[in-house]
């Protein structure tokens, strides 16, 4: 059911002279609820008011329609002026942000950057670390090895002075 569909049939029934009700309408229309018809119909209802209203008045005089065209053309000026207005500080505004953007992506690029190279020092100095700690490592285990030997050497010494002074008492 579409308002263009009930405005038509309303007109067809009041051009016969008849009163379009509800249910003129809906056999006009050959069905439909009335829930659907009635607020069409309402809104055909007004528009007849106001075509009656109107065509019964009186014309406008030119000294009162040339004062509402210039107060319509001044309004008019005045809303694309403050629409010019705040399209200009919208987009001041835009451009300000926009810069920001670019100046805050510039310096996380620059930080970006630097961090990368910081990671990268960081990993050289780690791979240097764990070179010196093999190394150390190896270190130790020789020495724990040069120790044990000199463990035995001193056990041997200390077994032979020993002797030595059982000997020789």
């Amino acid at each position: 059911m579409k308002l263009e569909d009930v405005l038509a049939a309303a007109d067809a029934i009041s051009s016969t002279g008849a009163p379009p009700t509800l249910k003129a309408v809906r056999d006009y229309l050959g069905g439909g609820s009335y829930s659907d018809i009635g607020p069409f119909l309402k809104v055909w209802r007004a528009n007849r008011a106001d075509e009656n209203e109107t065509a019964g008045s009186p014309p406008i005089p030119d000294v009162v329609q040339r004062a509402v065209t210039t107060t319509i053309d001044e309004i008019w000026k005045a809303g694309l002026q403050l629409a010019r207005n705040e399209y200009e500080s919208d987009r001041s505004a835009l451009v300000a942000e926009r810069l920001t953007m670019r100046e805050t992506e510039a310096e996380l690029a620059a930080l970006a950057d630097t961090l990368g190279v910081e990671l990268e020092v960081q990993r050289s100095e780690n791979s240097l670390l764990k070179a010196q700690l093999v190394e150390m490592q190896r270190l130790l285990s020789e020495s724990s090895g040069r120790t044990k030997q000199l463990q035995e050497l001193f056990d041997k010494q200390l077994a032979a002075g020993t002797r030595l002074r059982k000997a020789v008492d």
